[in-house]
């Protein structure tokens, strides 16, 4: 069996280490558009891979420690990526890990959150589906009561699921009303009408 490290069986090998110093992503990125785009790309890879066997194989380790730099409008912050190149010229394939550095930035529906926890795993070789791990933390201010929320994203970049715990503690509807309006359920009808919470409990 194929573990990812392993070249295939061609004639050739094509092996050896890149060490990057600086990479900088600095592209305006529409999330929703962009990942829609990538599941495309990756349904089209998985049915595209021939069962032939490649002219060269691929062993090619591509490396750097604090090399990453992301500065756009989802993600401020530094990496550490430690890749490796697998498969052959007719089935590529990736393994590894890029870090994020804790104390990054990460913009979500407008609300900025501190970087806790990063991580994108590729782990199968073929899938180009790495599996996310974000831990990002942000403070919010409602009418009567400071909070502090703690997000976690989590799964396969084309399939990712959220989760959120908020200190002092509320409902998963009460910290996202709170993330999208600055006030819970009970201050929506309060402040807001009954119309608005009402909304929310929709959204």
């Amino acid at each position: 069996p194929f573990s990812g490290n392993e070249p295939l069986e061609s004639d050739l090998l094509l092996s050896g280490d890149v060490e990057l110093t600086d990479v900088l992503f600095t592209e305006r990125i529409d999330w929703e558009e962009w990942l829609l785009d990538f599941r495309r790309y990756v349904d089209l890879e998985q049915v595209a891979v021939s069962e032939e066997a490649g002219l060269l194989s691929y062993n090619i380790s591509v490396a750097g420690e604090g090399a990453g730099r992301l500065r756009n409008n989802i993600a401020e912050g530094v990496c550490d990526v430690d890749l490796v190149v697998v498969g052959d010229t007719t089935s590529p394939g990736l393994t590894g890990v890029v870090r994020m550095h804790p104390g990054g930035s990460v913009v979500l529906q407008d609300r900025e959150f501190e970087l806790v926890r990063g991580e994108l795993r590729y782990i199968d070789p073929f899938s180009f589906d790495p599996e996310l791990n974000l831990l990002m933390r942000t403070e919010v201010e409602s009418r009567d009561e400071s909070y502090r929320i703690e997000y976690h994203i989590d799964g396969p970049l084309t399939d990712w699921y959220s989760s959120a715990v908020s200190t002092p503690s509320l409902s998963q509807a009460d910290i996202n009303a709170l993330l999208l309006f600055g006030l819970t359920r009970d201050d929506l009808e309060r402040f807001g009408g009954v119309n608005s919470a009402l909304l929310m409990e929709g959204a």
